[in-house]
Protein backbone atom coordinates (compact mmCIF):
# COMPACT_ATOMS: atom_id res chain seq x y z
CA UNK A 1 0.00 0.00 0.00
CA UNK A 2 1.48 3.37 -0.98
CA UNK A 3 2.40 5.75 1.79
CA UNK A 4 -0.31 8.27 2.59
CA UNK A 5 -3.31 6.21 1.46
CA UNK A 6 -5.88 4.98 3.95
CA UNK A 7 -6.35 1.24 4.31
CA UNK A 8 -9.58 -0.14 2.87
CA UNK A 9 -12.45 -0.37 5.38
CA UNK A 10 -12.75 -3.68 7.19
CA UNK A 11 -15.34 -6.01 5.69
CA UNK A 12 -15.91 -9.51 7.09
CA UNK A 13 -14.69 -12.10 4.64
CA UNK A 14 -18.08 -13.57 3.73
CA UNK A 15 -19.61 -10.15 3.00
CA UNK A 16 -17.21 -8.90 0.35
CA UNK A 17 -18.81 -8.37 -3.01
CA UNK A 18 -17.15 -10.15 -5.88
CA UNK A 19 -18.44 -9.09 -9.26
CA UNK A 20 -18.85 -11.82 -11.88
CA UNK A 21 -17.84 -14.58 -9.49
CA UNK A 22 -19.62 -17.93 -9.29
CA UNK A 23 -21.92 -18.36 -6.28
CA UNK A 24 -20.32 -19.79 -3.19
CA UNK A 25 -21.29 -23.24 -1.95
CA UNK A 26 -23.16 -21.61 0.94
CA UNK A 27 -25.37 -19.63 -1.42
CA UNK A 28 -25.81 -22.72 -3.59
CA UNK A 29 -26.96 -24.61 -0.49
CA UNK A 30 -29.42 -21.83 0.33
CA UNK A 31 -30.68 -21.87 -3.25
CA UNK A 32 -31.32 -25.62 -3.07
CA UNK A 33 -33.53 -25.07 -0.01
CA UNK A 34 -35.73 -22.51 -1.72
CA UNK A 35 -39.23 -23.48 -2.69
CA UNK A 36 -39.50 -23.65 -6.49
CA UNK A 37 -42.63 -21.48 -6.51
CA UNK A 38 -40.98 -18.62 -4.61
CA UNK A 39 -38.67 -16.34 -6.55
CA UNK A 40 -37.89 -13.81 -3.82
CA UNK A 41 -35.44 -16.06 -1.97
CA UNK A 42 -37.84 -17.59 0.55
CA UNK A 43 -36.73 -20.82 2.10
CA UNK A 44 -38.61 -24.06 1.49
CA UNK A 45 -42.24 -23.89 2.50
CA UNK A 46 -44.46 -26.59 3.93
CA UNK A 47 -47.05 -26.12 1.19
CA UNK A 48 -44.71 -27.13 -1.63
CA UNK A 49 -42.14 -29.69 -0.48
CA UNK A 50 -38.96 -29.77 -2.52
CA UNK A 51 -38.55 -33.10 -4.24
CA UNK A 52 -35.34 -35.05 -3.90
CA UNK A 53 -33.92 -33.11 -0.95
CA UNK A 54 -34.41 -33.43 2.77
CA UNK A 55 -35.07 -29.87 3.85
CA UNK A 56 -36.28 -30.71 7.35
CA UNK A 57 -33.50 -31.29 9.82
CA UNK A 58 -34.37 -32.96 13.08
CA UNK A 59 -33.29 -30.87 16.04
CA UNK A 60 -31.00 -32.22 18.72
CA UNK A 61 -32.54 -33.67 21.87
CA UNK A 62 -31.92 -32.49 25.41
CA UNK A 63 -31.11 -34.95 28.17
CA UNK A 64 -34.73 -34.70 29.37
CA UNK A 65 -36.04 -35.62 25.91
CA UNK A 66 -33.71 -38.61 25.66
CA UNK A 67 -34.71 -39.75 29.14
CA UNK A 68 -38.38 -39.53 28.13
CA UNK A 69 -37.72 -41.38 24.86
CA UNK A 70 -35.85 -44.19 26.63
CA UNK A 71 -38.18 -44.09 29.67
CA UNK A 72 -35.26 -43.89 32.08
CA UNK A 73 -34.41 -41.28 34.73
CA UNK A 74 -32.09 -38.42 33.73
CA UNK A 75 -29.70 -39.59 36.44
CA UNK A 76 -29.38 -42.94 34.64
CA UNK A 77 -28.31 -41.13 31.45
CA UNK A 78 -25.75 -39.17 33.42
CA UNK A 79 -24.38 -42.38 34.96
CA UNK A 80 -24.22 -44.05 31.53
CA UNK A 81 -22.35 -41.04 30.15
CA UNK A 82 -19.89 -41.15 33.06
CA UNK A 83 -19.23 -44.84 32.39
CA UNK A 84 -19.30 -44.33 28.60
CA UNK A 85 -22.04 -46.90 28.10
CA UNK A 86 -24.97 -44.69 27.03
CA UNK A 87 -25.91 -43.04 23.76
CA UNK A 88 -23.35 -40.56 22.42
CA UNK A 89 -23.87 -36.93 23.43
CA UNK A 90 -22.21 -33.65 22.55
CA UNK A 91 -21.63 -30.76 24.89
CA UNK A 92 -23.00 -27.57 23.35
CA UNK A 93 -21.93 -24.81 25.69
CA UNK A 94 -23.02 -26.02 29.11
CA UNK A 95 -25.75 -28.30 27.72
CA UNK A 96 -25.71 -31.92 26.61
CA UNK A 97 -27.35 -32.57 23.26
CA UNK A 98 -28.13 -35.87 21.60
CA UNK A 99 -28.57 -36.58 17.90
CA UNK A 100 -31.86 -38.50 17.62
CA UNK A 101 -30.41 -40.72 14.88
CA UNK A 102 -27.51 -41.71 17.16
CA UNK A 103 -29.87 -42.42 20.05
CA UNK A 104 -32.04 -44.65 17.84
CA UNK A 105 -28.93 -46.40 16.49
CA UNK A 106 -27.67 -46.95 20.04
CA UNK A 107 -31.04 -48.51 20.98
CA UNK A 108 -30.95 -50.73 17.88
CA UNK A 109 -27.45 -51.90 18.86
CA UNK A 110 -28.69 -52.79 22.36
CA UNK A 111 -31.62 -54.73 20.87
CA UNK A 112 -29.26 -56.59 18.53
CA UNK A 113 -26.92 -57.44 21.41
CA UNK A 114 -29.85 -58.70 23.48
CA UNK A 115 -31.04 -60.92 20.64
CA UNK A 116 -27.52 -62.39 20.25
CA UNK A 117 -27.53 -63.62 23.86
Amino acid sequence: MPHGTAPPPFTPRGLRSRPNSPPSSASADRDSLRCPCHTQGATACTTHPTTGTNTELESLWSIDQVAAYLKVPVQTLRAWRKHRTGPPAARIGKHLRYDPAHVRSWVADRVREASDD
